[in-house]
């Protein structure tokens, strides 16, 4: 559903947009997140936005440069059907973000 190039990969907190996958009313998104980068640690983080607490995030982290990381993420949309994602600020090879359910 999102790549690399729909993400914003700069150690700050973006908006991401589910709106189009996800009904109304959805109370939780299940994420499948695959991540490879270059010669360093990738980080991605999910909450729900407006969410000032950063400790109540989950988060996919790749720990062996080079090698594919894939989890599965778990958060609340807003009422729009947004939420917040942050990436470190790394080079990467591969980001793939699929929805892959939701609890409604």
């Amino acid at each position: 559903d999102f790549f690399a190039g729909d993400l914003t990969k700069d150690g700050a907190w973006h908006d991401l947009d589910l709106s189009g996958i996800i009904p109304a009313g959805t109370k939780r998104v299940m994420l499948r997140v695959q991540i490879i980068a270059l010669a360093t640690i990738g980080v991605m983080k999910v909450k729900t936005k407006g969410n000032a607490q950063d400790v109540n995030v989950d988060i996919a982290s790749m720990e062996t440069n080079g090698f594919p990381e894939n989890t599965t993420l778990l958060v609340v949309p807003d009422a729009d059907g947004i939420i917040e994602y942050w990436m470190s600020n790394v080079t990467y090879l591969t980001v793939i973000v699929t929805v892959a359910g939701w609890t409604v």
